[in-house]
């Protein structure tokens, strides 16, 4: 892989997370074709969209993709304009803290003191410009101080699949930021994914906010923190980053890669270090986990349906219809979840969406790989 230096210019990279596999959008996301190459909200695809969202603040050559080896050649044919050498792939999926970890190595090794904003590469976000200016403050910050910063996303119902942050006490900045529209504030505690009424309590407090997974920090401060709290994956990374200009720095990194745990940048990190903040923001996201969050964004008709295509609905209400082939057609139904593909069609209620993933662990289970 050819690396360079990069001297002067824009400190900021971004860190686009785009190995995921969107098990809950199945049968339409597969392993070779997943939920972030789709055209899922607009004719383009959701990881074009989140390089477009950040281009206003990052330069293109800046922008580097982290995905595993079974993505590799789709997200190179859809993303003729980045440099090969700016897609990074992991050997095996390790969760967040090894990805970021690895991207961390590239950017420290393309310019000191190198920012990163670290963005999953299948939410939406209706707002650019706030977030673009949310994205301005953080890196204004950090680029003065050791800080780990995460977005913190405003709430605006109950949501029991998203992970919340609970905010403390406003952080004092070191030199003053041009904008005065956005604060820092400490990081009390993460909470996982709660029940409706613990959802619905912290609703009414306004120290609570959605966990985005949206991280901005210098390279150094977060290869630093890993090797306070996560020294076996400090350790593996100093080798890879040592065999990076071999020729056999893949068959390292392989070798290497495989021995790593799968840890979240959350659980391994963010929950224990003193360098945490947050910024509270408005930015209009949606972490677009679910069919039902799809059906959140996508025009209704008058009955509350969602038909994406020429499918019809009859007698029928609160459904979302979703076919790349042919036609569906709903007859007195309520709720329901119907998505059909050239080989696989679902059929759910609206209240298990979050259980499509099930589906796909089924399929590994009885060893059906072609619907995978």
């Amino acid at each position: 892989m050819r690396l360079f230096q990069l001297r002067g210019g824009n400190m900021l990279y971004a860190v686009i997370m785009a190995g995921g596999s969107g098990t809950r959008f199945w049968p339409l996301s597969r392993e070779r074709r997943p939920k972030q190459t789709l055209p899922l909200t607009s004719n383009k695809s959701l990881l074009r969209e989140t390089i477009e969202r950040i281009l206003p603040v990052v330069k293109k050559d800046n922008i580097l993709i982290v995905t595993v080896r079974s993505q590799r050649r789709r997200i190179t044919s859809l993303l003729p304009d980045i440099p090969p050498e700016n897609i990074i792939v992991e050997p095996y999926a390790r969760n967040t803290a090894a990805a970021i970890g690895l991207a961390a190595l590239h950017v420290k090794r393309r310019l000191k003191g190198g920012i990163m904003v670290v963005l999953p590469a299948d939410h939406t976000i209706s707002d650019s410009k706030a977030f673009q200016g949310v994205i301005r403050y953080g890196r204004d910050i950090v680029k003065h101080e050791d800080r780990l910063l995460t977005l913190g996303l405003k709430p605006h119902y109950p949501e029991t699949g998203y992970g919340y942050i609970e905010a403390g006490k406003k952080i004092k900045q070191k030199q003053k930021v041009e904008t005065h529209k956005h604060s820092t504030r400490t990081i009390e505690r993460f909470i996982e994914k709660p029940s409706l009424s613990k959802a619905k309590e912290l609703l009414k407090s306004s120290n609570y906010y959605w966990n985005g997974g949206i991280f901005i920090w210098k390279a150094e401060t977060i290869l630093g923190e890993i090797d306070t709290y996560m020294p076996e994956l400090s350790s593996g990374l100093a080798r890879i980053d040592k065999s990076l200009d071999n020729k056999s720095s893949s068959r390292t990194l392989s070798k290497i890669y495989k021995s790593f745990s799968k840890v979240s940048i959350d659980n391994g990190i963010m929950e224990k270090t003193s360098l945490g903040g947050v910024i509270p923001c408005n930015i209009g996201w949606n972490d677009l986990g679910s069919w039902l969050a799809l059906s959140e964004l996508v025009k209704m008709d008058e009955n509350g349906n969602c038909i994406i295509g020429n499918d019809i609905a009859i007698a029928s209400e609160g459904c979302l219809v979703h076919n790349s082939r042919g036609l569906t057609a709903l007859v007195g139904v309520k709720d329901l979840i119907v998505v059909t593909t050239r080989d696989a069609t679902l059929v759910c209620s609206k209240k298990n969406s979050q259980d499509v993933k099930k589906v796909v662990e089924l399929l590994k289970a009885r060893g059906l790989d072609k619907y995978l």
